[in-house]
């Protein structure tokens, strides 16, 4: 469990590192409206994001040679308080949402217990459902959409449209002119997208089959990549994390 904790941690560590840009030396002009946890930052000054955002980095740092329950959970406050301070700014940073969440989830896992053990299995369980419903929403919610319209538009001109949205001038690449001329190709790789969302909830029911979604997963962000330009670097990182190394390291029982 030691070493599940301490992965999970490296991990961290590398996402949050990557946000120093955004909250060490760099101010923005615009004062925030400060929300959720960063409300009691309003009688601070800007600078005291920076603070923040360095004591995060240390406890995560801290947590990966000893994860103890403290530091796991002042470690999440931190994130949460950062979080809200970007949302204070009115921006959604959506390939963080899962990465916050199990942030938290994390909290609750007992180092000193198996990870095969009642509440640990629980609670990774939780995580995965947790990463799972996001992809079954999202395909429930193109489903809606296509019947909304009396399923008006074809597979290739609902995917062209999500691909052209994210497309600058000049910005396609080779693979991305070959499915747009290719409607089929397109055509199948939507409806493969589809079913992967519409079907994301079956590991959660049957209890198995959680290392098969996780692999269409990173699929599934590799092909949004490649084509929309769009890398949730931090979700693929965690589905990497909860659903491939983490069942490796439940069945050899670490």
């Amino acid at each position: 469990m030691r070493l599940f904790l301490q992965t999970y941690y490296i991990l961290f560590f590398y996402i949050l590192y990557n946000r120093v840009y955004q909250f060490v030396n760099f101010i923005l002009p615009l004062e925030p409206d400060y929300v959720f946890f960063a409300k009691l930052l309003s009688v601070f000054k800007q600078e005291i994001h920076s603070v923040i955002f360095l004591l995060a980095l240390f406890c995560c740092l801290l947590s990966i040679f000893k994860p103890w329950r403290s530091l796991r959970v002042l470690n999440s406050l931190f994130i949460l308080i950062l979080i809200s301070i970007v949302s204070s700014y009115g921006k959604i940073d959506y390939p963080y949402h899962a990465f916050v969440l199990s942030s938290v989830l994390v909290c609750f896992f007992n180092e000193n217990k198996d990870l095969n053990s009642r509440p640990n299995f629980f609670i990774l369980r939780l995580i995965q459902g947790m990463f799972l419903s996001h992809y079954f929403m999202s395909g429930l919610w193109k489903l809606r959409e296509m019947i909304s319209v009396r399923f008006e538009f074809s597979l290739y001109e609902i995917a062209g449209t999500y691909i052209a949205y994210t497309l600058t001038p000049g910005g396609t690449n080779p693979i991305v002119e070959l499915v747009l001329h290719n409607p089929w190709l397109l055509s199948f790789g939507y409806f493969c997208v589809l079913i992967f969302q519409l079907t994301a909830l079956i590991p959660v029911f049957l209890n198995q089959f959680f290392k098969l979604y996780g692999v269409l997963a990173l699929l599934f962000h590799l092909s949004t990549g490649v084509s929309m330009d769009v890398y949730f670097v931090p979700t693929v990182m965690m589905v990497l994390f909860f659903f491939i190394i983490a069942e490796s390291m439940r069945e050899c029982r670490v």
